[in-house]
């Protein structure tokens, strides 16, 4: 009964075995390889990742609130689900999920904190669900007290951050790189809202931070077998991936980002 209102109730698993498959999840394997590492059925870990993930999105819920307004930078990640978008029939009753999945990710600058994301289509709605998080997740700005954000250069963020910030209680500037051949040539640096510094407007931290999202969770490797094969469980595997990283991960010299943050005195 001692487990009784936690994730690990009336699991056949002993608590080892839960934190070594937790450890091999959030350490880029796909459920079939901790299948084949742990030799556990691979429907075990899946139920396991699910219930591991709703827990760590009620405690992130609970934990992360009130966070200091010092500089956030957001970007997208491209992923997809079961299949790639062009092998999507207009016919799939579930291509509203299946093909092109974009996780829209949020960050503090320095810290690394891992603020918010939200998965879905390249739209407006699926950077509304991110940015509603990192609103309630926040101090509330004032004209002199504002939030810094940082983005490239998607639209979506202009149209949506009015919707939950005062123009006079932000300050927002996008990174615009300007390609050539496939290759970055030049950026440019707009004021969108505000009057952030322009030496400011840098997006390096949350590039670097996506690029360790794509080492960690084995489906967002590059070129591997190991994908979504539902929507639900890529959310689940970032989900639990940010408790651990936020929480858990020592980032630096013995610290986590959360206590960088002052959320908690400790791992």
């Amino acid at each position: 009964m001692g487990t009784k209102g936690t994730p690990l109730y009336r699991k056949q698993l002993s608590e080892d075995e839960i934190i070594n498959i937790c450890k091999h999840l959030v350490e880029k394997n796909g459920i079939r390889s901790i299948e084949r590492i742990t030799g556990h059925h691979r429907d075990t870990i899946g139920r396991l990742l699910e219930d591991m993930a709703e827990h760590a999105e009620r405690m992130n819920e609970y934990l992360i609130k009130n966070l200091g307004l010092t500089s956030f930078e957001c970007d997208e990640l491209w992923g997809f689900v079961k299949k790639k978008q062009k092998k999507v029939e207009s016919s799939s009753s579930n291509r509203a999920e299946e093909g092109d999945a974009w996780i829209y990710t949020c960050i503090k600058r320095n810290t690394y904190f891992f603020v918010a994301f939200s998965v879905g289509k390249w739209t407006q709605e699926t950077c509304d669900k991110m940015i509603e998080k990192l609103f309630e997740r926040t101090a509330l700005p004032f004209p002199d007290d504002k939030i810094e954000i940082f983005t490239d250069g998607n639209t979506d963020y202009i149209y949506v951050l009015s919707d939950y910030y005062a123009e006079t209680c932000i300050d927002y500037g996008q990174l615009i790189k300007i390609k050539e051949g496939g290759k970055v040539v030049d950026k440019e640096k707009r004021i969108i809202y505000g009057d952030p510094d322009l030496a400011n407007i840098e997006t390096t931290d949350i590039e670097n931070f996506n690029g360790i999202l794509r080492e960690r969770i084995g489906r967002l490797v590059r070129k591997t077998k190991c994908f979504s094969k539902y929507k639900r469980r890529l959310e689940c595997a970032i989900e639990l991936f940010q408790f651990y990283w936020d929480f858990i991960n020592e980032f630096k010299r013995g610290t986590s980002p959360a206590m960088l943050e002052v959320l908690t005195d400790h791992a």
